[in-house]
Order: C-alpha cells, then sequence, then structure tokens
C-alpha cells in the first residue's frame, strides 16, 4: 500500500511549495471540517429543539452542556492520542505498527468510558452544589442521565476516528459524521415531541436521540474498518491484544495534556455558564445561543488544526522538519484567516441567528448583543488553533497545556467575571473575557512551536 510523500510538492520553490502545502492541507481538512460542522450541528439542533420547547428546556440542556462538554472533552482529549501516534507510524511506513496503536487505544477508550459515567453519576450532587434552580437541574439531570447510555459507543468510536485521521483517510470519517446528523435530529425529535406514539420527553429527548447516534456511529466505523482496502494493511482485527503499559503510558503522555487542556477551555466556558444562570434564565440561555453558533464557527478552523496534525506528524514520521514547519505556517494562514471570517459573518447576522433558537424578544435581544462580543472570540480561535494543531503533530502537548492553562483561567475567566459583574457590562461582557484569553494563549503557543521549529533545524 503505497503512502504520499511527506516532503510532496515542496521542491519547487518557497512560494511553490506553499501552494502546494495549501492544496495538500485542504484535500485532508475540508472533509474534517464537514465532519466537524455535522458533529456540531447535532449540539446545535438539539439546542434549537429545546428552545422550541421552551425557556427552561433551553437552559436546562445549556446547565446540562456546562456539565457534560468538559467531560466529553476531557475524554476525548486522551484518545486524540491515536491521532498523532498513527500519523508518525504513517509518515515513516510502519503500518503494521498503526493497528497495535488502535487495540491499545480501544483499551484506553473502554477505561475512560468508564469514568466518564462514573462522573455522570453523580451529577445531581453537583448540581445541587452549583445551585441551579431546581427546575432546571431536574431538566439538565435527565438529560445528562439519557446521554450517559452513550458514552462507551462514543469512545470507541473515537479510537476508529483517530485511526482513519491520523492516516489521512479522512472521507470515511466526514461520511459517517455527514450521516450522523440527520440520523440524530430526526431520533431526538421523536423522543423530544413524543411522534410515532412515543412519550414526550422534552429536552431530555435531545439525550436520548443524542446516545442512539452514539451507538449507531460506532457500528458504521466497524463496519467500514473492517472491510475497507485502506485499512487492510493496519491488520486492525488480527488478533486480540491485551493491554501493554509501556504502549499505554505512551498514549497518556500524548493524550492526558490534550485532554486537561480541552477540559479547562471548555470548563471556563461552563464556569461563565453557571456565573450566568444565577443572573437569571434569560441569561443562561442567550449565553448558550452564543456558545451553540461560536463552536459551529470554530469548527472551520478546528478542521484545518486537525488537519496540520496529521501532515505534521506525518512529516516528522518521514523526518522531514522543513515540511513540519510549512504545513505549520499554511495551518496558521488559513485557521486564522477562517476566523476573521467567521467573526464577519457573525457581526452581519448576528440577530438572525438568534432568531433560529429563540422567539423570545429579550432573549434574542441579549444574544445579539453577545454574539458581537464574541467576534474577539471568533478571531482569537483562528490564530491558536492553527498553531496548536501544529504541536500536537510534534506530539508537544505538555508545555501547550500550562500555557492553555495559565490564559484560559488566569486571564479569560478572570476578565469574563470583571467584565460582567464589578465594570457592569452585564452577561455580554463574559465573551470579552472569553475572546481576550485566547489571544493571549496563541502567541504564547506561536513561542512554543518556534522553539520546537529551531531545535529540529540544530
Amino acid at each position: 500500500m503505497g503512502r504520499p510523500s511527506a516532503a510532496q510538492g515542496l521542491r519547487g520553490g518557497t512560494r511553490a511549495g506553499m501552494r502546494s502545502e495549501a492544496v495538500r492541507l485542504l484535500r485532508i481538512s475540508v472533509p474534517l471540517v464537514i465532519n466537524n460542522l455535522c458533529g456540531i450541528g447535532i449540539s446545535v439542533a438539539d439546542a434549537m429543539m429545546a428552545g422550541r420547547v421552551g425557556p427552561d428546556a433551553l437552559a436546562g440542556v445549556a446547565i446540562g452542556n456546562a456539565i457534560w462538554v468538559p467531560i466529553w472533552l476531557l475524554s476525548i482529549g486522551f484518545l486524540v492520542a491515536v491521532g498523532p501516534s498513527v500519523a508518525h507510524h504513517y509518515g515513516a511506513g510502519e503500518f503494521v505498527k498503526i493497528g497495535g496503536v488502535a487495540r491499545q487505544g480501544v483499551w484506553l477508550a473502554l477505561a475512560i468510558a468508564l469514568l466518564g459515567c462514573g462522573m455522570l453519576a453523580a451529577r445531581d450532587p453537583l448540581l445541587a452544589r452549583l445551585g441551579v434552580d431546581p427546575g432546571t437541574a431536574r431538566i439538565a439531570s435527565g438529560y445528562l442521565g439519557a446521554l450517559a447510555f452513550g458514552v462507551p459507543g462514543l469512545m470507541l468510536y473515537q479510537v476508529l476516528r483517530q485511526t482513519a485521521e491520523g492516516s489521512g483517510h479522512t472521507l470515511a470519517v466526514m461520511g459517517i459524521g455527514a450521516a450522523a446528523l440527520p440520523v440524530n435530529v430526526g431520533v431526538s425529535y421523536l423522543f423530544i415531541f413524543g411522534k410515532w406514539g412515543l412519550p414526550a420527553y422534552g429536552a431530555v429527548g435531545c439525550g436520548i436521540g443524542t446516545a442512539i447516534t452514539f451507538w449507531l456511529m460506532l457500528l458504521a466505523a466497524a463496519g467500514y474498518s473492517a472491510v475497507s482496502p485502506h485499512f487492510r494493511a493496519f491488520y486492525l482485527w488480527r488478533r486480540l491484544e491485551w493491554p501493554s503499559t509501556l504502549a499505554q503510558k505512551a498514549l497518556l503522555a500524548i493524550g492526558a495534556p490534550i485532554g486537561v487542556s480541552l477540559a479547562m477551555q471548555t470548563g471556563m466556558f461552563s464556569a461563565v455558564a453557571v456565573m450566568l444562570s444565577l443572573i437569571s434564565t434569560r441569561a443562561i440561555a442567550a449565553h448558550q445561543i452564543t456558545l451553540s453558533l461560536s463552536s459551529l464557527i470554530f469548527m472551520v478552523p478546528l478542521g484545518i488544526a486537525m488537519g496540520a496534525t496529521i501532515l505534521v506528524g506525518q512529516a516528522r514520521g518521514a523526518g522531514d522538519p522543513v515540511a513540519a514547519r510549512r504545513v505549520a505556517r499554511v495551518a496558521l494562514a488559513l485557521s486564522f484567516a477562517a476566523g476573521c471570517a467567521g467573526a464577519i459573518l457573525t457581526l452581519i447576522a448576528r440577530t438572525h441567528m438568534a432568531r433560529l433558537y429563540s422567539d423570545d424578544p429579550a432573549v434574542v435581544a441579549l444574544a445579539a448583543q453577545m454574539l458581537g462580543f464574541a467576534t474577539i472570540l471568533h478571531m482569537g480561535d483562528g490564530f491558536q488553533v492553527g498553531i496548536n494543531g501544529s504541536l500536537r503533530g510534534h506530539k508537544d502537548t505538555r508545555v501547550p497545556m500550562l500555557i492553555l492553562a495559565g490564559s484560559y483561567w488566569g486571564v479569560g475567566f478572570s476578565v469574563a467575571y470583571l467584565m460582567t459583574h464589578p465594570l457592569g457590562f452585564g452577561p455580554a461582557g463574559a465573551w470579552v473575557g472569553l475572546g481576550s484569553c485566547l489571544w493571549v494563549a496563541g502567541w504564547l503557543l506561536w513561542r512554543r512551536l518556534s522553539v520546537i521549529e529551531a531545535r529540529l533545524a540544530d
């Protein structure tokens, strides 16, 4: 089975090489962007349908997601380590080792799924401790309880997804993601509104539909990997393989910092959501609308960054640091451009966007105000995520974790609190803090990438 050279298209001069890298990066990243949009589209659709049930239902889903998303990303982050590991082996032509990475990833996924379900089992004491309104807490608890049944399926799917992405086979990932969106919307709709003779579960139906979709995604990925010629050289299903202490430590060394970084970022957003929930139900509903739309826009630069992780990892595996550096520059330019485009779109259409979620004029007005401030976040996200994607391709995750921890909580949450309360900007002011920390993180991550590239050049 052949593989593309990590330095393909880099021999014809700097400008031609950059164009060639941009084409290669987009060829891998566009399917990832589409998959990301479909994945976040599930959450967007759930929020829209919950909003049609009423502000209380939307607030319940928002608080539920404030707890679920950090747990989800912490868990997924551990498994993201499979992707760079596969990319390095793929770049070096070590195809059989890819199967070993995937099989070890399955054991890690099962352990993480157990941990995630345990965290969700403790949701009621946490909701009570956070002081959430009892009615909202009851909806959030039901939503989280339903989601818990899908966690094992989601974790196992992530291993197969990372194996496909690390080997540059992103079209398969896109296909599964594209199919999952309409399936999830349809199933969730049945359970939310009680169609086809089913009970109307309201916002809890969002969790039921999403859990079912997670398992269907796993079945689709497992079936495809068993019959696809692309996976044949990896011998994924050749034999049962027990956990290896050495292999698990190698995956955790890469994945644990990624998981912690993702959890800290979403934890910051979740902490702001809880802070706003103490102001009013409308404030948290508007925050959920802004977060939902901002997450949707972020999927474009994130897909480009994920493509950078693959190509930088393959270049490192092939022993070509020049190609790795060039990919990083192209990825930064494209992801930042995508972030700026998202900011412009948000500024122009923010009121119309908010109306897709709610008919409440007060919620729409507040969400439109928040979305205006969120343009700072879109540009900062485009800046930092492109750099971070390249660092992951280098398997450099520990120092970026520390950088992001200081930026998110030392800058982001602190500024969000000051803008909301002492400085009197109200709920919308929180988004100034959420956006400003990403610029700080981006600059520090850029310094880190420069250090890594200088070491490789010596």
